[in-house]
């Protein structure tokens, strides 16, 4: 959400509501470690174009291990003299053997992203798929060693993978220390699989309907152009020059097995294919894409704007029309700052603009928590925006997390916060949902003598909408607090002066207090809104301004 959403979860984090832990010492570790990364391969490489090159690292030097081993050994058959043999056996035993390397760190990646988010593998599948591969083909290289790495690669990962299901049964409370000493387990309920839990969910279509479904090529045909614009426009032309030349049958045109674009291809189609069989289909899910997307056609860009022929080694040299300077004022020259303008575009509305209140909207909510009187329940319905990130408000798991007392008796603590998440509803819709949860409240409130704060967050694009509502004029609201700026692109702000119902010009204003006042409606607009609802008698609302 940018930077405005960084500092304000910083901010938050000055609260005592957020645990530090959650949002900010993550935030200043990674920076960290990234920065000494950038520093590290900036030191190394003497240039940010060769930001790539850890990628390669571990193949080269597994082939100039292959290929030093496969010159010794064929200099050790030519000779006769017993002494050089020996002295050649001792050089090739010396050499260091890349055949496993690095396979606890890439079974420790894979069942940490796994765990993290199942559609891990999809885009995991590729490079896994070319470190086993590597090298096949050679004679030091057979399919024994490729069934070998794949053996010690499950063994690694089969513990991890143990520990890792052991952690979330300890943190989402299926089991307790206590169970654990005792052995009292139970395979089908002591345990929580976050992986199976998520394909479970997400088979049901009920579930995916929730979140709204989309064809199966709203991935390659919108989110691609949505999210790298220039770039998917040079990638889908060429990846139909590649199928023109399979369909010619041109295979020695075409990448090699073991090279790197036929991985970054891989790491490209493969995760595409495999997300585009899910309906719910959203922009954020194939971010990971960003790396083989560079790495493939940027230098096509580089190339249309700078006059580069494209050589046979793979490589790009100055053309005579780029020499000559011809390409700076074509065509193809615009590219690269069309693909700039349209990035920085981008980076405005989705860093600056898109869902920016959400996290000051939970930090408010945290107050609301921490200052709400005992016996009291909190509801809260959101529509047109993100899911609340709950995890920052320190809220226990009600359901599964449990206490024990002094007597050493488990029990579990009674839900006080509650969220309704309705998504695209309408007017109607909302005012019906509230008018059921209202009702709800009042008879816990009777029966129970439980009080209750019930509260609606929606972007200030609807909030006309919303209490021009008939059903909802019976509601009696307070806006609580408003948040700049917020954008929710399923619910535009409407930029047409008057096209927003809108309180009575004064006939006596002049016409610069009428436009400061359209103005100001107009970036209410840009706000996500938080309002607190309670019943009211027929006829009577109470309300208060932006």
């Amino acid at each position: 959400m940018g930077i405005q959403s960084i500092l304000s979860r910083q901010e938050y984090c000055s609260n005592l509501s957020c645990p530090r832990s959650s949002t900010l010492y993550p935030q200043v570790i990674s920076r960290l470690v990234s920065t000494q990364c950038y520093n590290s391969l900036h030191s190394t490489c003497g240039s940010t174009s060769c930001i790539l090159c850890p990628l390669l690292c571990n193949r080269l030097q597994y082939l100039q291990a292959i290929d030093t081993w496969e010159r010794l050994n064929a200099k050790f058959h030519r000779i006769e003299n017993m002494r050089e043999k020996i002295s050649l056996a001792r050089q090739m035993k010396r050499l260091p053997s890349y055949q496993y390397q690095g396979v606890f760190t890439l079974a420790v990646i894979l069942v940490i992203g796994t765990f993290n988010r199942p559609t891990f593998l999809a885009f995991g599948l590729a490079p896994v798929f070319y470190w086993l591969y590597r090298g096949i083909g050679t004679k030091h290289v057979t399919l024994y060693h490729f069934h070998m790495r794949i053996l010690c690669l499950v063994s690694c990962a089969l513990p991890l993978t143990c520990l890792v299901i052991l952690t979330d049964s300890l943190y989402y409370g299926k089991t307790t220390l206590q169970t654990l000493l005792d052995c009292n387990l139970y395979i089908g309920y002591s345990f929580t699989v976050t992986p199976y839990n998520f394909i479970k969910y997400n088979m049901n279509p009920n579930n995916l309907a929730q979140h709204g479904t989309h064809p199966l090529l709203t991935h390659t045909l919108v989110n691609l152009p949505l999210l790298y614009n220039v770039l998917a426009v040079v990638a889908f032309v060429a990846v139909y020059k590649i199928l023109i030349v399979a369909m010619r049958k041109q295979w020695n045109s075409l990448p090699r097995v073991q090279s790197t674009q036929f991985l970054m291809f891989l790491s490209l189609l493969t995760p595409l294919f495999f997300l585009s069989l899910f309906p719910h289909q959203e922009p954020r899910f194939i971010i990971p894409l960003t790396l083989p997307m560079v790495f493939l056609f940027s230098p096509n860009i580089y190339a249309a704007n700078w006059g580069m022929q494209e050589q046979a080694d793979g490589s790009y040299r100055l053309s005579e029309r780029g020499k000559s300077g011809v390409s700076g004022i074509s065509v193809a020259g615009k590219l690269i700052r069309l693909w700039f303008l349209c990035n920085m575009s981008l980076t405005l509305v989705y860093g600056f603009l898109h869902q920016a209140g959400v996290y000051s909207m939970v930090k408010h909510m945290a107050g609301e928590i921490q200052s709400k009187p005992p016996a009291t329940e909190i509801h809260l319905v959101t529509t047109y925006t993100y899911t609340m990130p709950l995890s920052l408000l320190g809220i226990p798991n009600y359901q599964n997390t449990l206490y024990l007392d002094k007597t050493g008796k488990k029990y579990r603590k009674k839900q006080a916060f509650f969220t309704y998440e309705l998504g695209s509803a309408t007017a109607r819709q909302l005012c019906t949902k509230l008018s059921s949860i209202l009702d709800s409240n009042e008879k816990k409130k009777a029966e129970q003598k439980l009080g209750y704060r019930t509260f609606v967050a929606l972007p200030g694009s609807r909030y006309s909408n919303f209490v021009t509502y008939p059903t909802c004029m019976n509601i009696s609201h307070t806006i609580v607090t408003s948040i700049f700026p917020h954008v929710t692109l399923e619910a535009l702000p409407q930029l047409v002066p008057g096209s927003t119902p809108a309180q009575d010009k004064c006939p006596y204003a002049s016409a610069w207090e009428n436009s400061l006042q359209m103005l100001a409606e107009l970036l209410d607009q840009f706000k996500i809104v938080l309002i607190q609802i309670q019943p009211s008698p027929v006829g009577s609302a109470g309300t208060r301004n932006m």
